[in-house]
């Protein structure tokens, strides 16, 4: 386990923990081992999609995917394509290099040994899955969640539906140029969709009314806010870019109310580019 960076085995340790003690269907062990041994992938088309154990059992949601995530209570931004990756350059799917040092370490086919192909690195830059699709996915196959429940939270990824509505009575016009019209601004959550739980995806105090480049600036990370409503610009933005758009640095909205400070923090933290 050499090869790994220190965070990289503690992610092993917890996935090896957490499949030595999730239930394991039959299915799901089969795909296991199939990809396991096609270390130089599978290819996308050479499956049923119903069928394709890249799919609806090893990422899924209803399945071993949410089993293990549940297991080492991993957040999205963690779990994400961890255990498998898509190549879309040779459209084949492969076993994530950290799995399959997880399913070594918990000897996993100790019973029945698996003899894997000629193993080919995983070229990480490759992996061209959304991690938001795959978060998608997950909403739509928990029926644990009502349907309707379930569409908002879809819409609410793209900034409309009761999210946006619940954004406009917090926060009515943009911040940064101070447009009113809803018809031309943007609801932008504050801490990323990708990363909240389903109540915070549909909190309007998650969110900013925002003009289409403040809200690209912000969802960038290259502007943030403080409590108190100061604009904060990254040293990463070009200086032109903020004359180019006429954005005025001194510009203040006002506080931030108590709720949105609370997502704020997490933006000026993992989103906004300090530097």
């Amino acid at each position: 386990m050499n090869r790994f960076s220190e965070d990289e085995r503690k992610h092993i340790h917890a996935l090896s923990s957490a499949l030595r003690n999730v239930d394991i269907t039959e299915k799901e062990m089969s795909d296991m081992r199939l990809l396991y041994k096609s270390s130089n992938g599978i290819p996308f088309d050479s499956i049923d999609d119903r069928n394709r154990p890249q799919g609806p059992t090893i990422k899924s949601s209803s399945t071993l995917g949410s089993k293990i995530k549940r297991a080492i209570d991993a957040p999205t931004s963690l779990f994400g394509m961890s255990l498998v990756g898509y190549s879309k350059g040779d459209d084949r799917w492969y076993m994530k290099d950290v799995f399959r040092a997880a399913i070594e370490e918990a000897g996993l086919f100790a019973a029945n040994p698996v003899i894997p192909d000629e193993i080919i690195p995983w070229n990480e830059s490759e992996d061209e899955f959304d991690e938001d699709e795959q978060i998608v996915d997950d909403i739509l196959a928990d029926e644990s969640i009502p349907e309707t429940v379930r569409e908002q939270l879809i819409l609410a990824r793209v900034g409309q539906g009761k999210f946006r509505e619940r954004v406009e009575l917090v926060s009515g016009k943009c911040r940064l140029t101070g447009v009113s019209d809803s018809n031309f601004l943007i609801a932008s959550h504050i801490k990323p969709w990708r990363v909240c739980d389903n109540e915070e995806r549909l909190d309007g105090h998650n969110g900013l009314m925002l003009s289409p480049h403040a809200d690209q600036l912000f969802d960038e990370g290259y502007i943030s806010f403080n409590d108190n409503g100061a604009l904060i610009v990254s040293e990463a933005l070009a200086p032109d870019i903020l004359k180019a758009w006429s954005i005025d640095t001194s510009v203040n909205a006002g506080a931030l109310t108590q709720l949105q400070s609370k997502y704020m923090a997490y933006h000026r933290e993992y989103v906004f580019i300090w530097r």
